[in-house]
């Protein structure tokens, strides 16, 4: 209630005895009404188990645990000093063309370099079989074999864990740390019977052998380290990098625009890859790029283990079918979605069977 004064009061003079009118006040606005809420959406399609984050091993990262990279500065810092100022030389000459056996062609420029090389022979070999170039090296190879065992053993874990998080609950799994987590991870594998397999692809390691430069290293070191704690086979990798992991679909290099030269062009990205069928769950939760590598490796995954246990392989990693242009079936696992090759007949590998040609 508001108490105020009549306006007839205020004309003719206000009386203070005289009580004041009392009118009750004006109601109040009610609110406007609330917009109805908006409808949820749709929930997205299933997914298949999410992949764990790969365990990734470069040539770069077994250089700096084993000191290859060290010794070899040091090595470069020994060749730069005065007293061995003549095996620079040696050295130099060697990289020459006129000197160099791998661009003889004639019999006298191949005399000419079997000359050279054997004239700075004895300076060369003064300088790598000095004592302390002796045991650099055998530190080096002492250290490179145990990285190899280290990093083998923390693969075997990361597959272990994972494959632990999948059977456990998330709330079991932490309050397991540091040793009783490692301790659980073997109680369970003893538990449960489980054998891990490690599958690897049967078309090379490239060891030895560099590309602009960069030195790479095989994996024979890391299956021989595996060999003794859990069973190993070589399988084949036929388009298992051309190939979705989810949906069996054609993939292809992932694109991205970049400023070269002032100009923006379109580049293709090699360590990326997006599954050109439309139907794909991984297209539908718009996670249209994968890595390249774990994508590769789920492949060669599901390669091997068809043919451990089925009779025989999966389509798309089948040598004697190719995949059509457009899917004419929603299961790309059918034969209808792929085509006879022209190959012929295939052994137990994946590979074409039939004479050779010589």
């Amino acid at each position: 209630m508001v108490t105020h004064f009549n306006r007839y009061q205020l004309l003719c003079g206000h009386d203070a005895s005289v009580d004041p009118v009392l009118e009750p006040a004006p109601p109040a606005l009610a609110p406007p009404p609330a917009p109805p809420p908006a409808p949820a959406p749709p929930d997205p399609p299933p997914l298949p188990a999410i992949l764990p984050k790969g365990f990734v091993m470069t040539a770069e990262q077994v250089n700096e645990l084993s000191g290859t990279r060290k010794i070899m500065r040091r090595r470069e810092y020994r060749l730069r000093q005065r007293a061995n100022k003549d095996v620079s030389a040696a050295l130099e000459g060697l990289s020459e063309k006129q000197q160099a056996l791998k661009t003889a062609q004639s019999t006298q420029e191949i005399e000419q370099a079997h000359t050279h090389h054997r004239k700075v022979r004895k300076t060369l070999k003064s300088f790598e079989s000095s004592t302390a170039r002796l045991k650099d090296l055998r530190h080096q190879r002492i250290q490179t074999k145990r990285v190899w065992s280290k990093l083998a053993a923390s693969e075997r874990a990361h597959v272990r864990h994972h494959h632990v998080l999948q059977k456990e609950h998330e709330h079991e799994q932490e309050l397991i740390q540091g040793h009783d987590r490692k301790e659980h991870e073997h109680e369970h594998e003893q538990a449960t019977g489980d054998i891990t397999v490690f599958l690897y692809g049967a078309a090379g390691t490239g060891v030895g052998s560099r590309i602009r430069g960069h030195s790479r290293r095989g994996g024979k070191k890391v299956r021989e380290q595996h060999m003794q704690h859990a069973p190993v086979a070589l399988t084949n990798e036929w388009r298992t990098s051309q190939t979705c992991g989810t949906c069996f679909g054609q993939l292809s290099l992932a694109r991205a625009r970049r400023i070269i030269r002032g100009k923006i062009k379109t580049v293709r990205l090699h360590g990326a890859v997006h599954c050109t069928n439309r139907r794909c769950p991984l297209v539908a939760r718009g996670w249209t790029i994968q890595p390249r590598d774990t994508n590769a490796a789920l492949c060669i995954a599901m390669s091997g283990t068809s043919r451990f246990l089925l009779p025989e392989p999966l389509p798309p990693f089948t040598r004697a079918l190719r995949p059509r242009p457009m899917y004419t079936s929603d299961n790309i696992l059918e034969p209808n979605s792929y085509t006879p090759s022209t190959s012929g007949q295939m052994d137990a590998m994946g590979a074409p069977v039939g004479p050779r040609v010589t």
